[in-house]
């Protein structure tokens, strides 16, 4: 059996190639849809495997451009395409012809069997190659395809935002951990130095039980304490005088929820905090989990003032954090065996909740789901 593999990305066509070679199928792979189009009017194919979005010609183009075409038109088409795509690409990809539609990460037993499916249903003829007269689905669907585009564009942009956001924070983590070092470098030379005078002071006592040697203890004690406390308030300074900023939850919610259309979004209440521009991240963090992991399709988010303290409380309807792992999301590298996820991005969550000197845990949502609560200093 020979197959073509059509996709833009070099990982993806040698993914494939690897999966099926271990079947015994013929592989050949074309970078793009016009690639693959020569490829198909000069060798005959049993199946065509092809990506969506490709430079030149695109898969829905080539899948077009085959169903109209008398040699190519009951050759099976299979579309395998990320995870970004919605319902409306995948009934269209059908409409035009396709036999199957496959979203990315592939596994590869699954694809074996999607390919002997179809090539069992041609066979008996439950599937046909033929393509209805779509011109007008594949105008309208040219807007559609550019705005995904542009949609994905964005999304990079956003990434890479993220990670210079990611570098600063990391960097000015890195010089806040140089002055509490420096701190306690200071703190310990000093004290050092007292405790050596006192310790001085009481064998002196001991040899010769003099006034002036216990007035001398007392008050290298007194400095001592002195010492331990400016160097509290210090730290204090340095964590108070860090980059954050007043910011309204409501707008940073707001902007973050732009990002999810396919969610019903109910957001409840307002307050000022202190924060940095990683809360738009912490949000966003916590709203893409519910709605990647957990399913969700409704999110409430509610704020509300709670003396000094300001409470976010992200409610959703998704599947929920088994009890047995609640208390483990929040630890560094945890990995959940059903999805292979690390913590659900919440270890993340809770460093930066720390940073504004705030704090967050979990709970279960009622019928069903979970809350995801933060709790943040408050600006009066």
């Amino acid at each position: 059996m020979k197959i073509l593999i059509v996709d833009d990305n070099k990982d993806g066509r040698y993914l494939l190639e690897k999966i099926l070679q271990g079947y015994d199928y013929e592989i050949i792979t074309a970078a793009n849809g016009a690639d693959a189009l020569e490829k198909l009017r000069a060798q005959d194919f049993d199946m065509i495997i092809a990506d969506i979005l490709m430079p030149v010609m695109d898969g829905f183009v080539l899948c077009r451009k085959c169903k109209v075409d008398e040699k190519l038109k009951n050759i099976p088409f299979i579309f395998y395409t990320a995870t970004y795509t919605d319902e409306k690409e995948e009934e269209l990809a059908l409409k035009i012809g396709a036999d199957k539609f496959i979203r990315k990460p592939i596994d590869p037993g699954e694809l074996i069997k999607i390919i002997r499916g179809v090539i069992r249903d041609i066979e008996k003829g439950k599937i046909d190659s033929r393509a209805p007269d779509l011109e007008d689905e594949l105008n309208s669907f040219k807007l559609y395809r550019e705005r995904l585009v542009n949609k994905l564009e964005k999304k990079m942009l956003d990434l890479e935002r993220e990670t210079a956001d990611r570098k600063l924070a990391e960097e000015e983590t890195k010089a806040h951990q140089e002055h509490f070092a420096l701190i306690n470098q200071i703190l310990r030379h000093d004290l050092i130095n007292e405790l050596v005078v006192i310790q001085s002071a009481l064998n002196l006592y001991n040899k010769s039980p003099e006034e002036e040697f216990l007035k001398e203890i007392f008050s290298r004690t007194k400095k001592s304490i002195e010492l331990i406390n400016r160097m509290r308030e210090l730290e204090s300074f340095i964590s108070r005088h860090r980059e954050l900023k007043m910011y309204e939850m409501r707008d940073t919610i707001d902007e973050v929820i732009k990002n999810y259309p396919s969610i019903d979004f109910d957001i409840k209440g307002n307050a000022r905090i202190m924060a940095d521009d990683s809360i738009a991240s912490v949000i966003d963090n916590i709203v893409r989990n519910a709605a990647t992991h957990g399913k969700a399709d409704r999110i409430t988010i509610t704020t509300d003032k709670k003396r000094e303290m300001c409470e976010v409380r992200i409610a959703d309807n998704g599947s929920g954090i088994p009890d047995e792992i609640k208390k483990k999301v929040f630890e560094e590298g945890f990995m959940h065996e059903d999805s292979g996820h690390t913590g659900l991005g919440l270890h993340i969550v809770q460093k930066v909740m720390g940073n504004y000197g705030g704090y967050t845990w979990v709970e279960d949502n009622e019928p069903k789901g979970t809350v995801i609560a933060l709790r943040f200093r408050m600006v009066k």
